[in-house]
């Protein structure tokens, strides 16, 4: 882990109240959505949407306390759960079926059965799991598209990086984010660079590029509270002070708090129309306050 660790130094008694008032367990969200989906990557709804995020993160927040420009790369080589060493800014090229998996989409709110080869997708992100896990979450990309797939029973742990090949066999529609809900005779056939879009100060459409690695930095400046789950959705600011540029960020984290410098890099996603990054792991940013 990074230097920023020691925030969490000075916030130890804070986190022993909070202990001593809550519990130690990790949060967990209650599902109320009408399609009953356990939805274990913690979708960032900024509405009534209440998603059920069971992957319950319980890795430690990366925090500082180091007074920051929060419109400066005040990390620049923090990628969250990647390696920076594999990350690169050269968008893939090769074709290797996710095209097709974008074609059969059933339609919002649907799901429908397929048989779809995928050879050479790059795993670009890997949702939180716990030691016991055998469904995974994790998200896709090759030259034609990023495709999340959602709770894939595997025999290991997909890695950002890896090269993999399977059959898709069932493909969902969750309130407009297409989802492998189904795959079989999954296997990592070698290794790539992971693409990360830097998208700061960019307007970020995800239907145009579905769930796409992007990293952003930036100033959480409104905290719009609760939104589904127990989580709190909050407004990133990135691009410089009033230009205008918003994604939402959604967290259970009680460490994130509007005011905030974060960096963040992370599937992009939406709701209802707005662009919105759902925190599937307390890795994949690092804030300062």
């Amino acid at each position: 882990m990074r230097s920023y660790h020691l925030g969490l130094v000075l916030l130890a008694p804070l986190a022993l109240t909070l202990s001593a008032c809550f519990g130690s367990s990790p949060p967990e969200d209650d599902d109320e959505d009408s399609n009953m989906e356990a939805d274990a990557d913690t979708d960032a709804d900024s509405d009534s949407d209440t998603d059920a995020d069971s992957d319950a993160d319980s890795d430690s927040d990366t925090d500082s306390d180091t007074d920051v420009d929060c419109h400066s790369d005040w990390d620049s080589g923090f990628y969250g759960s990647i390696d920076a060493s594999i990350v690169t800014n050269t968008a893939y090229s090769n074709s290797s079926g996710l095209s097709d998996i974008v074609a059969a989409d059933p339609g919002e709110g649907e799901t429908t059965e397929i048989s779809v080869a995928i050879s050479g997708a790059v795993v670009t992100q890997v949702g939180y799991y716990p030691d016991s896990a055998t469904e995974y979450t994790f998200w896709l990309g090759d030259g034609d598209a990023h495709v999340q797939a959602y709770y894939i029973t595997l025999d290991e742990a997909p890695s950002a990086g890896d090269t993999v090949s399977f059959t898709a066999t069932e493909l969902t529609n969750y309130y407009g984010k297409l989802e492998i809900t189904a795959a079989t005779d999954y296997a990592v056939t070698g290794s790539s660079d992971v693409y990360v879009n830097q998208a700061t100060g960019t307007t970020l459409d995800y239907s145009d590029s579905g769930p796409i690695n992007v990293r952003l930095y930036g100033e959480l400046i409104e905290d719009r509270g609760d939104c589904g789950g127990g989580n709190t959705c909050y407004e990133l600011e990135h691009g410089g002070e009033g230009a205008g540029n918003i994604a939402v960020i959604r967290t259970d984290s009680e460490y994130v708090a509007a005011g905030d410098c974060m960096i963040i890099t992370a599937p992009l996603g939406e709701y209802s129309g707005e662009v919105q990054i759902d925190v599937d792991d307390y890795d994949w940013y690092i804030n300062a306050y």
